[in-house]
């Protein structure tokens, strides 16, 4: 699972935003990109704990004297008990860390079992607790998600739900650079009518504009434009099947 630095202002359509409030000093992110995939929750933290100890000596020393104490294996060796005691020891000893966990929603299994999913977020929250990290966790609104959150989640726990006219800016914007690129023969009078009309239409998903801007041609007239746009569905499943 590719890692990569993430800003938190990413969204996609509706997804929820819950976070621990604590003070931010430094962010790590692990992104989940790929629908329906299957991946060992070991595997998620080996890769936090990689970047932690790759921006901290005292975080990498710490990790090796375990080693060599042999209390607890190498962090690529572990069991995933030794990997996530190791974790939460790290967040102790560094603190200031915002994690983000962005798309946590896209997968549908972690290992083997649906329940796991409820696991990690467990693993998580509890690692956190009484040190100075924080958690963002961006998601959809997935019931069993929700559910292992309040279930998991102190009382520092905060949620916010992002609707479409908390990012109407942003996607206005997304919206003309996507018809200022595919369609520079038209006036600007026509440009500025499809952009709107894409932008009401996604519905602040900003996978969906993504996806129409390939039905969007230089080649067709304003009329066929909005008819193109106003006849694809604004849900993003309904949106892969009509595609």
């Amino acid at each position: 699972m590719p890692l990569y630095q993430t800003r938190a202002r990413r969204r996609d359509g509706e997804q929820t935003y819950t976070g621990i409030s604590r003070s931010r000093r430094q962010k790590l992110s692990w992104a989940i990109q790929r629908k329906g995939i299957r991946i060992k929750e070991v595997k998620i933290f080996e890769k936090l704990i990689s970047q932690i100890i790759s921006r901290h000596n005292n975080a990498f020393k710490l990790v090796r004297q375990r080693q060599e104490l042999n209390l607890e294996p190498a962090a690529t060796h572990a069991t995933q008990a030794d990997i996530i005691t190791i974790f939460t020891q790290l967040l102790h000893t560094i603190p200031g860390y915002t994690f983000i966990a962005d798309g946590l929603d896209k997968y549908t299994y972690l290992d083997n079992s649906s329940a796991s999913i409820k696991k990690f977020l467990h693993d998580v929250t509890n690692a956190v607790i009484s040190t100075h990290t924080q958690v963002l966790f961006i998601s959809r609104n997935k019931p069993e998600i929700q559910q292992a959150l309040i279930k998991d989640a102190p009382k520092s726990f905060n949620k916010y739900k992002i609707i479409p006219e908390d990012i109407q800016s942003d996607t206005a914007i997304f919206s003309q650079d996507i018809i200022n690129r595919k369609l520079p023969n038209k006036t600007d009078n026509i440009q500025s009518t499809i952009s709107e009309t894409i932008t009401n239409q996604c519905q602040g998903q900003f996978l969906w504009l993504k996806i129409q801007k390939d039905s969007l041609r230089a080649g067709i007239n304003k009329k066929q434009l909005q008819h193109a746009i106003e006849d694809t569905p604004t849900r993003l499943n309904d949106l892969y099947d009509h595609n």
